[in-house]
Parts: C-alpha cells; structure tokens; sequence
C-alpha cells in the first residue's frame, strides 16, 4: 500500500509547471544565471516562458542568444538592450520605468495578455497565432516598426499607439486589431493584410498619417484624421463611414469615387479640395462643422444631409454637384457663408440662410426642389441654361439673375417676402439675355400700421394681375369693386380709382376683374375696417415680375397741368432721376407721393421709389415714361411710404357697459374747406356692432363725416360733433393725438346739451350719462388760435385713461392700448365687492390689444391698469 500511494504522489508531482521570478541583481545577458536572483523552482538559471522577469535596481540587461522568453516582463530602472535579438512574451508586458534600446522583434503569446507602460524603442512586434493582448489605458507606444497579428490573434488598444514609419499587417481575416474608447492609432503605411480593423468605438481616434500611407481603409470609424505630404495621394480603398470627426491634413485626398458619411466635423486643415468624390453624406444628431482654411472654399461633389442635427457653415461651400437637404438643418452660420452650387439645391428639411447668398452657378439646367418652404436671404443665378423652381419657395432680400431663365415651373412658387417698413425682398438689375418665367411668382408688399385709412397710390410689379389678386387678401378692405367686401354705402363708396390728367379727376374702378396695367397708378383706400389699418398689412400681388423696359404713356398738360399717376412696376426700388433720363416724355425731375394724411411728400427717400409705389410726375411734353433694369436700386426702402399724420385728431366714442364704440377724424389741413370734398372727405359710415356708441362729425351743411378734412383760414373753428347712445349708461369721448395739433394752440369741448366745456389741452376724456337708447347728443369742438391757453396743445401729454380703453366682444374681455413705444403696464380685475377675480398681471404693451382672462360668472367689474405712477379703472359689464 505504502509503494502505490508513493508510486500516485512522484506521478502527481511529474505534471506540476515549475515558474519562477527571475529579479535582476546585477548587470548582465538574460541567458546568464548571475544576472538574476532567482525565487521559486528554476532549472537552469535562464527565464523560460512560464518565468516572470523583472528588471530594476538600475541594471543594464541584454540579450545575448536568438531567442529569449518569459511570462510575465516589468522593467521599473535600469535598462534593456535588444541587440536585434528575439524576445518572447507569454504572459503581460510591464514598463513603469527604465529603458529599452536596440532593435529586435518582439513576440506575444499570451491570452489574455496586458502590455501597460511608454514604449519607444524599435522593433517589430508580432502577436502570434491564438493570442488575445489588450494595450492598457494610459500606455503609449510609438515606433518606428510595425505591428503583424496572426490567425486568431487579437489586440485591443485602450492607449495611445504611433508607428512612425510602420502599420499593421493581418496575417489573415481572423486577425483584428479592436481601438477601444479613448484611444488612438497612427499609422505610418498601408494597413495590409485581409484582418479585422475595427476603429467604430466612441470615441477612439485613427490616424493614417506621412508618407507611406497611400490607401484609407473603407470601414466605419469614429475619429479619422488623414496626413500625407507626397504628390501622390492617399485613396479611399472603400466607402469610408465616421461617427466622429474627419480631418484632413493632407495635402491631397484621392476619394476614388467613393462615399463618405459623417456623423461628426469635417475638418480641413490642409486646405486642399479632395480628387474623384461622390457622395459625403452627414448623419450627425448634433451640431456638425464644416472648416476648411480661413477665407477658403470647401469643395465637394455631392453632399446629403441625412442627419437630425445641423450642418454648420465655417468656410464657403462649393457643391459641384446636387446638394439635397433630406433631414436636419442646414446652416450658413453666422459668418452668412456662401453656397456655390453647380447641381440641384433641394430641401426637403430646413435651410438656415441667414444672410447669406446662395449661387445657382452650373452649366446644365438647375433645379431648386424639396418639400420644405426654402426661404432665401440673397439668391444669385448665372446659370445660362436656366433654373427652375420645382416647389414653394421664397426669398426675404435680393434675386439676382446674371443670365438664364429663372423662375417656377407648373408645380412651383417663388414670393418674394416682405417683413417691414424697410425690408422687402427686390429683383435686382438683370443680366443681359436674362429672363424671369413661369406665372407662380408672389410680390409681397408691406404697408405700415396701425394707421387711420386713407387713399394710397400702389401699382402692381407683376406683369398684368387683375384687382381680384388684390382684393382676395382679407384684410385688403375694398369697396365697389364687385369684392367680397360688398358696396359701404350710401352712397356707394368706391375705394379703387384711376386719375385722368386731362380733367384732373378720379374715376372709379368697379370690377376686380378690372387688369391692373404695369406703370400705372392706382389710387386705393388702404383699410381694413374702412375707416382704419389695424396692423401692419402685408398683401402680395400675383403672376410674372415685370423686367426689362417697361413704357407707359404719359400726357402733357389738361387740367391736371400734366400731373400722370403712374407706378414703379418693378418688384424693386427704383431712382426717378434715372427714370426721367430714360424717358422719352419730358418729365420734371420731382415727383410726388400721397401721405396718409392726404398732403403730398416731395421726394421721399432721397428720390427713391419703392416697389408697388404709385406716384404723381408733371410731363411737359408727352411720350412715354420709361422704366429700364439700370433704372433699379436694391438699396432697401419703406415698401410703401406712410407717414403719421399730423394736425389730425381722432376722437373714439364709447360705453362704460361694453366698450364698443365708433372713432371720428378731424383733418385740420390748411387747403381744405368746412364744405364736403368727395376726394378728401369721407361720409360716415356706422359700425356693423349694433350696441356701439356712434359717432360723426359734421358742417354747417349737414354732412355727415367718418373723416372731416375741414379748411384751417378761420382763428376760430367750430366743428360739430353728434353722439348717439346704442347701450344706455355712461357715455365716453376720447381725444386723440391734440399734440400733432400745430395749426391751432387751444381745443376745447362745448356739450349743447348741458353746457359745459371741457378744455381738452387738459383734459381728453369726457363722460355724460345717457338712459335712452338712441339718443342724440350735440357737441361743437373749438379750435382756436389764441394766447389764452395756459400751455399749447402740443406740449399737451396724453393721460393713460385716454390711451386705453376695456371692452367685451362675442363673450371676451379685451384691453385695447395705444401707447407709442412699449410700456410695461399692471392690469388687474375686482368685482364690485372688492374681490380680486383676476390676479395682477404685468405684461409689455404698444399699440395693441389683448385678451384678459374672463371672470367665472356675468356681472359688473372693475378693470385697474397701472402705468408707473399713473392709474385708471374701466368699468364693464360681462
């Protein structure tokens, strides 16, 4: 029993791998035992491949045979010279000091293996077949040599790896190479070999870097940089996708019609416009870049945006091919950078243009498509194949048209938009042989407001609209036309005419069926209620642009003494002083525009007139007045002059039950007459609301008057003024605007009925108590011209009770303000008991009105508006 248990143990013990730890102790070969101290079972003195190693105290270590092996290697000081010797690494590789010199190959067979530490020294290193070596965090390894993995062998990079004059070679396609987060490889050669290189971790960064790298590998990365400074390119060896950035700083990139797809930056910092592309395609959900060389253009074939993020402008961009933008935003940043594009612009997402000018530059026909609502700031085509609007675009700032046919097909729009007093989008000149086609085109035009209605002279810049274009905006307000506003009467009041110099009088247009010819004036009531502009009024007119020259007859003399009405009929600015010397009539060199307030303006705008703007010119000869494309001027001007008018008081008649009420105007003008002027005056009209406050003023002859342009000849004016109550209660009149008053110094409020009088450059609110419905109430309001007044009415200052006003409409509570600039103001609600029903709300208001919140059940209350140390109370009925 004894002889077999022994027998059992000596067996046992026979398969037991002997390791040992091989310390250095002193200067010397590897193969020397001296060298090394030496812990646990060894058997000849020399580490083998199952011994660890550890080289320190200072040491100098060499290898001295062909090939040298160990397990686990850490040197820490002291040094190791390769003397092109073989080393072998079964186990992890350790470097956390000390140097390696020499040269010799290095091979690893370890699975799992770590290489940890700064290894610069040269050599090639090979992974052997079945091995697994992971390139610890934080290490960096840069060598001049490179790296071959064989069948089955895989590395996993967690560091920093740079071959300075090597790469990687796969010994077959089950070897791979993995760069893990964070880390980086550079490369300075051709990647060879059938083996896995996978570089899509984020993020992880891959360098082909100096001379030798003539071939990109086609895979996905995240990171990717690409240097070279031969003549003969790099090539894109496949389509190439990058998660993370791509930069280039090589001087030449041959993309050998291959695709790129970017989800990150596009970085080029060599400046050079890359040979043979096809498609780059961004994919990012972010913001992704484009960056080429300060004051560079960045170049590429074609380009699709198929990302949720947005493609951010830093260069110009020159597209010569299509650009498509399918998803995400595209953005010419705010450096306003240009696109050149030689094929199709199309959007089916979102174009951010700012200010910046898109080139429709190719040779072939062009087309602009996509199912987003394009809006250009500046557009400039010189293709002289011509180029097509294929669906709803726009443009806020300038068309320019070098040659070719611009313009929308059957299925396409173009509107040139309009966005304020002094920002329109306009035609510039044309190009010689130039054209605009196809009969979607929309011209906007902007009218300032609010302002009180008057008659505005407007011409179309489309080529042959009819009123109806006009009319079919609904807050266009016409009258007599055969429109959908019906006739205001009675009598009919006709708010479309045309002036005829040979009798200086005004005929009506009365179907808007009627064409509205280019170069001719209209005289048009601007409103939308009749009697006011509520809001700024944006309209468009509808067809082709009228370009090249454009003639329209104009007569000398008659009892217009030669005045014409007429029109630029441009979708652009025009100067009169070219207008006149294109002209074969004779025309004087002044021209007139028709203000709000009924006077006339001698050239405005420096002797600008604007796109769509009628105006009055004197022909001294007949013959035509000519508009030519050198006649325009793209400098940005009021689309249609307005002006505030002054000497003009409003008075705003209303209930202190529901607030609604009708509004009178007094046009104190130094030409006018006490007597009734069909072209200056406008009969009353009253409001549709039937429990409004009426209103009117009148003349000695009985006429009635929505706006009363009175004679200023008299020192003292006495204007009649009548009331009527629809909703018994208190009764409020409101007076506006005393303090344009310049032509008189006093104004004052005489009520017939009671006798009292009310100095109104005190006071401009007065109240009366009426229980009878329709009941009349006669006033005369006085102007004079006097030394009596204690201050002159313009130094008159608007209370806040006369510039706000409450009412209740189709079961809402509105606050209506008209203040000039924005004010911030405090508004509250009490019922009569005290009890606030709506919380004190601080908002920023002009000229407006706003909803309040309606109290939860019907009664009287009381609305507070607070204005710094000023305060009023409305009362109201819900």
């Amino acid at each position: 029993m004894k002889k077999r248990i022994l027998f059992l143990l000596i067996s046992f013990c026979s398969g037991v791998a002997y390791s040992a730890t091989f310390t250095s102790q002193a200067s010397g070969p590897w193969s020397t035992p001296a060298t090394w101290t030496i812990v646990g079972p060894d058997a000849d003195g020399i580490p083998d491949s199952g011994d660890d190693v550890i080289i320190n105290g200072g040491f100098a270590i060499s290898l001295a045979v062909v090939n040298n092996n160990c397990r686990d290697f850490t040197i820490s000081s002291g040094s190791l010279t390769m003397n092109n010797r073989t080393l072998r690494f079964y186990g992890n590789c350790t470097k956390t000091g000390g140097s390696i010199v020499g040269n010799g190959p290095w091979q690893f067979y370890g699975n799992p293996a770590t290489i940890t530490g700064v290894f610069t020294n040269s050599g090639n290193w090979y992974f052997n077949t079945g091995s697994a070596v992971t390139i610890a965090t934080g290490s960096t390894i840069q060598k001049n040599n490179g790296f071959t993995i064989y069948t089955n062998a895989t590395v996993t990079n967690n560091g920093t790896v740079r071959f300075t004059g090597g790469s990687l070679t796969f010994n077959t396609s089950t070897s791979a190479w993995i760069n893990a987060a964070n880390s980086l490889l550079q490369v300075a050669a051709n990647i060879t070999g059938p083996g896995v290189l996978n570089c899509s971790a984020s993020p992880n960064t891959m360098v082909y870097g100096a001379a030798a790298t003539t071939s990109i590998r086609g895979q996905t990365y995240h990171h990717l940089i690409i240097q070279n400074s031969l003549a003969t390119s790099p090539v894109l060896a496949g389509n190439i996708t990058v998660n993370g950035n791509l930069t280039l700083t090589a001087t030449t990139l041959n993309c050998s019609n291959r695709n790129i797809t970017l989800a990150g930056n596009w970085v080029n910092n060599a400046n050079t416009t890359c040979t043979n592309q096809a498609l780059i395609s961004f994919t990012g959900s972010g913001i992704q870049t484009i960056t080429r060389a300060t004051g560079n253009t960045e170049t590429f074939n074609n380009v699709d945006l198929n990302g949720s993020g947005t493609v951010r402008l830093n260069d110009t961009l020159r597209v010569n091919g299509s650009l498509n933008i399918n998803s995400g935003t595209l953005d010419v940043n705010a450096g306003n950078f240009a696109i050149r594009c030689l094929g199709n612009f199309v959007d089916g997402s979102a174009f951010m243009a700012r200010q910046g000018t898109v080139f429709m530059m190719g040779s072939s026909a062009q087309t602009i498509d996509g199912i987003s609502s394009t809006v250009f700031y500046n557009l400039h085509c010189s293709n002289a194949a011509g180029v097509t609007i294929n669906f709803s675009k726009a443009i806020n700032n300038i068309l320019t048209v070098s040659a070719g046919a611009f313009g929308p097909s059957g299925f396409g729009g173009f509107t040139l938009l309009a966005s304020g007093s002094t920002t329109c989008a306009r035609i510039a000149p044309l190009g010689v042989g130039a054209s605009l086609v196809g009969s979607s085109w929309s011209v906007e035009t902007y009218i300032d407001g609010p302002a009180t209605a008057y008659w505005q002279y407007l011409t179309p810049p489309m080529s042959s609209p009819t009123l109806q274009d006009w009319d079919g905006d609904t807050r266009f307000y016409m009258s007599g036309t055969g429109g959908n506003d019906g006739n205001a009467c009675c009598p009919t009041f006709f708010s479309v005419r045309t002036y005829n110099t040979a009798t200086n009088t005004y005929s009506n247009v009365t179907s808007i069926n009627t064409v509205l010819t280019p170069g001719r004036g209209y005289m048009v009531w601007m409103s939308d209620n009749l009697n006011s502009l509520t809001a700024p009024l944006i309209f468009d007119t509808r067809g082709t642009p009228n370009f090249n020259t454009v003639n329209r007859a104009v007569v000398a003399g008659g009892a217009g003494g030669g005045y014409n009405l007429v029109g630029n009929p441009y979708a652009c600015p025009v100067t009169f002083a070219s207008v006149v010397a294109a002209s074969s009539a004779t025309l004087n060199p002044n021209f007139l525009i028709l203000r709000e307030d009924g006077s006339y303006a001698t050239n405005p705008n420096s002797g600008t007139i604007a796109a769509a703007q009628g105006f009055m010119c004197v022909a001294s000869t007949a013959g035509n007045i000519t508009f030519t494309e050198t006649c325009k001027s793209t400098t940005a001007t009021p689309n249609v002059m307005r002006v505030l008018p002054g000497n003009m008081v409003r008075i705003k008649a209303g209930n202190q039950v529901n607030g609604i009420g009708e509004e009178t105007t007094v046009q104190l003008d130094p030409s006018g007459s006490e007597s009734y002027d069909a072209f200056y005056d406008l009969p009353y009209l009253p409001s549709p609301y039937e429990n409004a406050t009426h209103i009117w003023t009148g003349n000695a002859d009985g006429n009635q008057f929505i706006l009363n342009n009175t004679g200023t000849t008299q020192d003292h004016l006495f204007i009649p003024v009548s009331v009527i109550t629809s909703t018994p209660g208190v009764q409020t009149l409101t007076f506006k605007d005393l303090n344009t008053v310049t032509e008189y110094n006093c104004a004052w409020l005489e009520d017939l009925t009671t006798g009292a009088r009310v100095n109104l450059n005190a006071q401009d609110i007065y109240t009366f108590e009426e229980n009878e419905m329709g009941a009349t109430r006669n006033f005369i309001l006085h102007f004079e011209r006097t030394n009596d007044c204690t201050f002159d009415l313009q130094n008159s200052v608007a209370s806040l009770d006369a510039q706000t006003n409450v009412f209740v409409n189709s079961g809402q509570i509105f606050a209506t303000f008209e203040f000039t600039d924005e004010t911030p103001v405090e508004i509250s609600m009490y019922d009569l008991s005290g009890r606030m029903v709506m919380g004190q709300t601080t908002m920023n208001v002009s000229s407006q009105t706003v909803a309040l919140e309606n109290p939860d059940a019907h009664g009287i209350y009381l609305v507070r508006i607070v204005r710094g140390n000023e305060v009023t109370t409305k009362k109201i009925y819900y």
